[in-house]
C-alpha cells in the first residue's frame, strides 16, 4: 500500500468515484486502487447519493455533467444531511468553465479537475484532502 493511502490506526481510505463515463471510472479507479485506496464507484448522481449515504466514502470525486443528477445537484444532496455533509469532494468535467469552477469552490469542493487531467494527480490531491 502507498505511503500516505492509510488514515488514523491502519483505516483504508474509501473514495467513490462518480462519472457517467466508464472509461473515466476505470482510469480514476485505477490509479486510486494502485495508490491503496479502496474504490466504490457510481455512473450518476442518483446512485452515488445511495452509496454516499450507504457506505460513508472518505471522499467523493465526481464529474459535474451526468444524468439523473449531475455533481452539484449529488453535492447539494450531501450537504443538507449531517452524515454525509462533511465528505470532502473533488469535482471533474470536461468543461472547465470558470462558473463551473467557481460553483464547485462554493460547494466547499477540495478541488476541481479539467478533463483531461493526469490521473497520478488525482492520488496527490485526494491524499491532501484526507490529511
Amino acid at each position: 500500500m502507498a505511503a500516505g493511502s492509510t488514515g488514523a490506526a491502519g483505516h483504508v481510505w474509501r473514495v467513490l468515484v462518480v462519472d457517467d463515463d466508464a472509461a473515466i471510472r476505470m482510469i480514476c479507479a485505477v490509479n486510486l486502487k494502485a495508490d491503496g485506496f479502496f474504490v466504490i464507484e457510481a455512473s450518476d448522481g442518483g446512485e452515488a447519493l445511495e452509496l454516499a449515504r450507504s457506505e460513508r466514502p472518505d471522499l467523493i470525486v465526481t464529474n459535474v455533467d451526468m444524468p439523473q443528477r449531475d455533481g452539484f445537484e449529488l453535492v447539494e444532496a450531501l450537504r443538507d444531511h449531517e452524515s454525509t455533509r462533511e465528505i470532502p469532494v473533488i469535482f471533474m468535467s470536461g468543461y472547465a468553465h470558470e462558473a463551473h469552477r467557481a460553483r464547485a469552490l462554493g460547494l466547499g469542493a477540495v478541488a476541481f479537475l479539467a478533463k483531461p487531467f493526469n490521473p497520478e494527480m488525482l492520488s496527490m490531491i485526494a491524499l491532501g484532502a484526507l490529511a
